[in-house]
């Protein structure tokens, strides 16, 4: 069995629940991604007028701000919901 075909256990507890995760090992191509992403704005963009490119950019723009916001604030909550689990407790499995 490869490297990417392992399989990972995560073993989490999120409110009293444990939660285990698998997941499969793959190899990621940033080059491809950047790529595709870049392929997919053109398309969203190319008939756009100048102005309706910056609203465009506009929009995007606040929606990644709230996007941000919103994952700092799950970080935030999750980081105290570590705080105060007992690591050197046993699983409930």
């Amino acid at each position: 069995m490869g490297h990417e075909d392992r399989l990972a256990a995560t073993a989490a507890t999120v409110r009293g629940i444990v939660v285990l995760i698998d997941m499969k090992m793959k190899k990621f191509d940033c080059v491809r991604m950047k790529r595709l992403g870049a392929a997919k704005v053109r398309e969203q963009t190319a008939n756009l007028s100048r102005e309706q490119e910056l609203r465009f950019w506009q929009e995007r723009s606040q929606h990644l701000r709230q996007r941000q916001a919103a994952l700092k604030e799950s970080v935030a909550e999750l980081s105290q919901l570590a705080n105060r689990f007992d690591w050197n407790s046993k699983p409930m499995v």
